[in-house]
């Protein structure tokens, strides 16, 4: 089985059709997934932003979640060689170090949030 008969059955599941039906209805959507696991989020993801042109948003309740699931979306859609201006997938980090206290900021963090703001503009 290859890769793209795998995004073929997720594109054929009742959960992507659903989920195109609620993309396509509003420019402004918020959706919950809840039991995947693995790649299979950014598997949906790939899925659902292919269908749909536009802003795809995905937050995620750690650092380390959100960049495994990045790291996944450049696989997916082979950009990990790719000049950032260049790539689709993005990541937006927080600010700061640590989760508690909020008073150390890093500085690549607020620099990569600069140039991911940047292309949204």
């Amino acid at each position: 089985m290859q890769l793209e008969d795998v995004y073929t059955v997720y594109r054929q599941s009742e959960a992507i059709k659903r989920i195109r039906e609620e993309l396509q209805q509003s420019s402004s959507v918020r959706l919950l997934l809840s039991g995947l696991c693995g790649s299979s989020k950014a598997i949906v993801a790939k899925v659902c932003v292919e269908m749909n042109v536009g802003l795809h948003f995905y937050i995620f309740p750690d650092k380390e979640t959100a960049a495994f699931f990045y790291h996944d979306m450049e696989q997916l859609f082979d950009e990990k060689n790719l000049d950032f201006s260049e790539k689709r997938c993005l990541f937006f980090p927080s600010s700061y170090r640590k989760s508690y206290p909020f008073d150390e900021v890093e500085s690549y963090n607020v620099l990569l949030r600069t140039r991911v703001g940047g292309n949204f503009l």
